[in-house]
Formats: C-alpha cells, sequence, structure tokens
C-alpha cells in the first residue's frame, strides 16, 4: 500500500470512527475527548486494520468494501482502548492525549470504545451466524488479552516460558483478533492456523516492542516500575557477576530516584551493552521462522502468501 493509499485509508476510518462516536457518546466533551484519541492514534499506526483488510482480501469468498472498513475500524477502536488502559496500568511517562486526563473520564472512554465496537458489529450487514462469530471470537480473545495484561502487570514473570505465556495472551490475541474480523467463518482448520501464526506474530511483534523500548529513554520507564521485559528477563536469569547491578536493584526495595547518577548510568549501561539485545533478536527470529512455515501450510495462491509473509507489525 503506497502512501495515498495509506493516506485514503486513514481519512476513512477516522471518519468513520468519529461518527461512530457522535451516536455513542451524548456528553459534548466526553465525545470530543474520544474523537482526540482516535484521531492521534488513527494518524499514528493503522497496523491493526490493515491485518483485519489483508486477511478480508484473502479468505473472504463475499465481499463488501463497506463492510471490511466497519470491521477496521471495530478492530481499531478495540485495540486503541486496549492501549489506554495498558498506558494507565503500566504508569507509562509518554505523552499521549490520554495521559493528563483523570482516570474517570479515561475508563468511561475505554468502555465506551468497547460497547461502541461491540454494538457495531450488531449492525454489519452480514448473515447472523457470521455476526454471531465475530462477536464470540472478541469476547473470547479480549478476555485472553485481559488474562495477559494481569500477569503483565502483577510483573511475576521468572523465566522465558512465563513471558512467551503472557505475550501470547495480552498481544498474541489481539493480533489474533485482527485476522479472525477479517477472515470472518472460516473452516476450524484454517482457523485454527490463523490463529497460531497471529500468535507468533504478537510475540514477534512483542519482541520487537521490547528492543525498542530498550534503546530509548522509554527504559528508563521501565527501570523505574521495575518492569519485567525479555531483555530484563536475560539479566534476572543468566548467571554472570557482570549483571548482579540488575539482580540487586529488581530484588530489594530501593527506588530508581534514590540511585545515584553513576548508579543509574551503570544499570543503563548493562541493560543496553550486555548482550540481551541479540538475545533477543535470536528469540524473534525463531518465532518469525514459525510464523513463515505456518502461512506456508495454507493453501494460498503465492500472491496472497506473499501478502502476509510480508505483514508489518
Amino acid at each position: 500500500m503506497n502512501k495515498i493509499q495509506d493516506l485514503d485509508l486513514q481519512k476513512k476510518l477516522t471518519e468513520l470512527a468519529n461518527q461512530l462516536i457522535e451516536k455513542s457518546f451524548s456528553d459534548v466533551y466526553l465525545q470530543q475527548l474520544a474523537q482526540s484519541y482516535v484521531n492521534f492514534k488513527f494518524q499514528q499506526s493503522l497496523n491493526f486494520a490493515l491485518l483485519t483488510g489483508i486477511h478480508y482480501s484473502i479468505f473472504r469468498e463475499q465481499q463488501n468494501s463497506e463492510e471490511k472498513r466497519e470491521l477496521q475500524v471495530i478492530v481499531e477502536l478495540i485495540i486503541l482502548a486496549a492501549d489506554i488502559l495498558d498506558d494507565i496500568q503500566d504508569e507509562d511517562v509518554l505523552i499521549y492525549p490520554w495521559s493528563n486526563v483523570n482516570l474517570g473520564e479515561n475508563l468511561n472512554i475505554i468502555i465506551g470504545f468497547l460497547l461502541t465496537a461491540l454494538h457495531k458489529v450488531t449492525l454489519l450487514n452480514c448473515s447472523e451466524e457470521a455476526r454471531n462469530f465475530i462477536s464470540q471470537q472478541i469476547q473470547l480473545l479480549l478476555l485472553q488479552s485481559i488474562n495477559g495484561q494481569q500477569k503483565d502487570m502483577h510483573n511475576r514473570i521468572s523465566n522465558e516460558s512465563d513471558y512467551l505465556e503472557m505475550v501470547s495472551l495480552k498481544s498474541g490475541s489481539l493480533i489474533q483478533l485482527a485476522c479472525i474480523l477479517g477472515a470472518g467463518s472460516i473452516p476450524p482448520k484454517t482457523l485454527q492456523t490463523i490463529k497460531t501464526y497471529a500468535n507468533y506474530l504478537g510475540i514477534v511483534a512483542q519482541i520487537r516492542n521490547d528492543v525498542h523500548d530498550l534503546l530509548t529513554d522509554h527504559s528508563i520507564n521501565d527501570l523505574y516500575i521495575k518492569k519485567v521485559n525479555l531483555p530484563i528477563l536475560y539479566y534476572l536469569c543468566i548467571e554472570d557477576n557482570n549483571f548482579q547491578p540488575i539482580k540487586n536493584y529488581y530484588q530489594s526495595k530501593t527506588q530508581y530516584m534514590h540511585l545515584t547518577a553513576s548508579e543509574k548510568l551503570n544499570l543503563m549501561d548493562i541493560v543496553r551493552n550486555g548482550g540481551a539485545i541479540p538475545y533477543c533478536h535470536a528469540l524473534e527470529k525463531i518465532f518469525y521462522y514459525k510464523f513463515q512455515v505456518c502461512i506456508n501450510d495454507l493453501t494460498l495462491s503465492s500472491a496472497a502468501r506473499e501478502q502476509l509473509l510480508n505483514i508489518n507489525i
């Protein structure tokens, strides 16, 4: 998809989302706030909508451009609600439109986005069976993601298996949601394959996100709240005296703000240069290979297979 097509999609989805918000939020202030969140998010990324669109184009026998756009907006509203909730629970200091809005109003918007999306499903111009399937998948996968979010929030990840389970639930479920809403009601075997490779894609995306955070100022916030992401997990699990400062900090009650400037610099140097990045890249490659194997196992045209293999998330 070229830049002109990207902008056109962004414009259409933003307009549709804002129309839904106008119908759903009667309070003018809350409506404008919700629309500002949508405008910001839809300008930043529409990766989940693109996933839905790709799967709609490949797996749907009967296609309708209006239905496709509606499904893409449903997915993006659900993802936006999940993003806001994640930022609130992680106490992220990054500046988003919702960063300085009080908790009560943000919760109203989160719930409003989810109910708006679910209501829109009931209005889709498709069979009752198809609408029921979509509703069931949203409920199932959202619950899985919430369970993963709970594991992440408790911050009790102690090994690689714990991390992969948490990411599969939290991130993998949302990627599955975007793919399945696009693909629609399909044979059980194909459905399971899509869910499997979508889960692998979710793991790949989360590992990339962890590495990105490690190399930016976001890593300071992760250290501040002692968040156990994949790079930190590497240092906590490997027996190496060079990593002892990380272990001491995470196992103590010492707060980041009480560390000396030299201690902070030392922690950051270990985190960024101690070997976690090559480890993360290796694990990412393993799951990306698994993703590729699943795609190649599907009976698809070479063009469709290429589309899936070139997914950007």
